[in-house]
């Protein structure tokens, strides 16, 4: 029987390791079932996993944006939600999801994530700029193989102009991930290496890092860690996780709007290039400008009492 509070005299090292074990078995038992639940309902269903390569395919993506909800859940909601049940017995107070921020708070931390577009930007030129010697060239192939037709999968999801479409990836690819990713990565992942380490930067660094590298976008490594750290200190400021969970968010749903608007030739295709300077200025503008946002934040959330 799973007792309240069971994991609560383990080590930090200890829980990272039960949380992955819980995240993976997770994962398995919702893919199965739903697996089974695909049978029944897609037509087709062995046709189409033979053909998972085929984008241009309209079931295709139905059934691999299926799969894709189904990985948010298993992967990035049960198991946070689990492991904190069995870690503390009150997960809504582990999570701190029992603290709420005020709009002011809100307002600024989606500000924020506009500030940040030019040095999110900046920073995807530099990681642009990755190359590896020349015994490594197959993997730098590789790499960037794997980026394209994560960008080609990517466009097909977004690839819609009906309603029901939009609303649709609006919770595959804000909501859900914007829920899960900070549930896992700053509500529990976050805690457990400010409780090993006892230094909350490099617990803010390193989650970021292996948030980032999650998502398996190599040339997009450096602008998510930029974003991750952001959200981690978001967290830490405020002490609410609904913070970084809205800012993931809006920074999400900013994307698959921008999108959904362009194919409906409602905003140009120059959409991508919002946040680009070439300018240094701009660059060391974003930066003083997050710093200035924080600060503001940080003195909301002491006068509504949430800071120690």
């Amino acid at each position: 029987m799973l007792t309240p509070g069971i994991f609560s005299h383990l080590s930090p090292f200890g829980k990272i390791i039960l949380l992955t074990l819980i995240a993976l078995l997770s994962m398995l038992a919702l893919m199965s079932l739903g697996w089974i639940l695909a049978w029944l309902f897609f037509d087709n269903f062995l046709f189409l996993l033979t053909s998972l390569a085929d984008i241009k395919n309209d079931q295709v993506i139905e059934l691999l944006k299926y799969f894709q909800v189904l990985n948010q859940i298993g992967l990035f909601i049960i198991p946070p939600l689990i492991f904190a049940y069995l870690d503390s017995g009150n997960t809504k107070s582990y999570l701190r999801l029992d603290i709420h921020p005020g709009f002011g708070v809100v307002a600024l931390s989606t500000l924020m994530i506009f500030a940040a577009l030019p040095l999110v930007h900046w920073s995807a030129g530099i990681n642009e700029l990755m190359h590896f010697p020349d015994w490594m060239i197959g993997l730098e192939k590789w790499m960037k193989k794997s980026e394209e037709d994560l960008q080609q999968l990517t466009d097909a999801f977004l690839k819609t102009t009906s309603t029901g479409g939009f609303l649709f990836n609006l919770l595959m690819i804000a909501v859900l991930p914007a829920i899960g990713e900070e549930l896992l990565f700053r509500g529990v992942l976050q805690r457990l290496l400010y409780q090993w380490f006892k230094n909350k930067h490099w617990a803010i660094l390193i989650t970021a890092i292996i948030f980032s590298a999650m998502h398996l976008q190599f040339y997009g490594f450096l602008p998510r860690t930029i974003l991750g750290v952001m959200f981690g200190y978001l967290f830490v400021v405020t002490k609410s996780l609904w913070v970084p969970i809205l800012a993931h968010f809006f920074n999400n749903a900013a994307a698959v709007l921008a999108a959904y608007l362009f194919r409906k030739d409602l905003l140009g295709s120059h959409y991508q290039e919002i946040g680009q300077f070439s300018e240094p200025f701009w660059v060391i503008g974003s930066v003083i400008t997050l710093l200035l946002l924080f600060l503001a934040i940080h003195r909301m959330s002491e006068k509504q009492g949430r800071i120690n």
